[in-house]
């Protein structure tokens, strides 16, 4: 699935990005062998993403100041300058990585280093530009998977030992946020001259269709040591979450087991259950530092709920738990998920013959043993 320099260049460019969402593992591989310049793919795949939130935020008044305010100039050179800057950034952060490799046993170059950002970062660009679109800023959090593309590519493409992907990722990711802060701060000099007032504070919230969302800086930065910190430390192995999953619960018999460790996180441990037709499935991972980050619970606060006569979708990410619950009256499925700690996933998922089923099969999971886990 190589890259080629002819008409087929975008169609190949969609098929590797396609391949990063559902086989990543596979595509970074082939994307180190790739031998695209550097500058075709800050022309042809950089510059031209990194624009859409941008655009989006100016069609749509998102970007801190309202269009018909009498300050429009002020955030169309915000939007300019961002924009600017925010590749700028892209080149530096290619120079700071490729630097940083060496000191955690790695060995790649700027141009590598370039190609693993770039790539990782386009859920990021294209959820940021959906995100200006009024009623779909929760669209935002599925920047989160720019993260675990960043982690998955740091061994083939940095040759980062797999012992310090953690810390050589965390460590390059608070870099990154150091020149956003710093541009952020440039980009937004002209509106402030000419009169505007960014709609930035320490903490925001605001409510889109039903759904109410609040963010926190300070506690952004909390979250991120959080984050550094549990992904410095030792990861909890497959094998022993699974011994958390009981072998039956209710009318339901354990009929599947399955657990893995590796990837971004730790390990992780799969138990499917039935009774009769109805089956579902009981997950544990341990996210590592990617449940702090995932969680954000002092920065990011969500709150949705949405019954109907169908079923109902409840979202909840305060007080420092996530919960996320999901019913269909008509087909007696959903889900139940939830993180544990800032780090352990707790999700069963299937048919049963009430949410509660569900619920009770999460709870089932002895959070204490999972916290022994990890202080082990």
């Amino acid at each position: 699935m190589a890259i080629e320099k002819s008409h087929g260049w975008t169609a190949s460019l969609i098929e590797r990005v396609k391949a990063l969402w559902t086989r990543p593992k596979e595509a970074w591989p082939e994307i180190d062998r790739d031998t695209t310049p550097s500058g075709e793919l800050f022309t042809r795949v950089a510059a031209p993403l990194a624009a859409l939130a941008p655009v989006a935020g100016l069609l749509t008044g998102r970007i801190g100041w309202n269009p018909f305010s009498g300050h429009f100039i002020g955030q169309l050179f915000t939007a300019i300058i961002g924009y600017g800057l925010s590749l700028a950034s892209l080149l530096a952060m290619s120079i700071i990585a490729s630097r940083l490799a060496p000191r955690f046993g790695g060995e790649g170059s700027p141009r590598d280093a370039f190609k693993l950002i770039v790539y990782s970062s386009i859920p990021m660009w294209l959820a940021s530009a959906v995100a200006m679109v009024p009623g779909f800023g929760f669209v935002g959090l599925a920047s989160f998977y720019s993260l675990y593309l960043f982690f998955t590519g740091i061994g083939p493409m940095m040759k980062v030992p797999e012992v310090d992907k953690r810390r050589f990722g965390f460590a390059t990711i608070v870099c990154a946020i150091g020149l956003n802060l710093v541009a952020s701060a440039i980009s937004s000099g002209p509106a402030l001259m000419m009169g505007g007032r960014p709609d930035v504070q320490q903490r925001q919230a605001f409510r889109t269709h039903g759904d109410e969302v609040g963010f926190d800086g300070r506690g952004f930065l909390r979250e991120l040591r959080d984050a550094a910190r549990k992904g410095d430390g030792k990861t909890v192995s497959g094998s022993d979450l699974q011994a958390l999953l009981p072998t039956r619960l209710g009318s339901f018999e354990r009929t599947g087991l399955e657990s893995s460790t590796g990837g971004p996180g730790g390990g992780n441990a799969e138990a499917t259950y039935k009774d009769g037709n109805q089956a579902f499935t009981l997950k544990v991972v341990d996210l590592a530092g990617f449940g702090a980050l995932a969680q954000m619970r002092n920065a990011i606060r969500i709150e949705r709920s949405r019954p109907d006569e169908n079923g109902f979708e409840h979202v909840s990410n305060k007080d420092g738990t996530f919960v996320a619950e999901k019913w269909d009256n008509d087909g007696d499925e959903g889900s139940y998920t939830t993180i544990i700690d800032k780090r352990f996933l707790i999700e069963a998922k299937g048919e049963a013959d009430s949410f509660e089923d569900l619920k009770r099969a999460a709870a089932s999971v002895d959070q204490a043993r999972l916290k022994a886990l990890e202080a082990k």
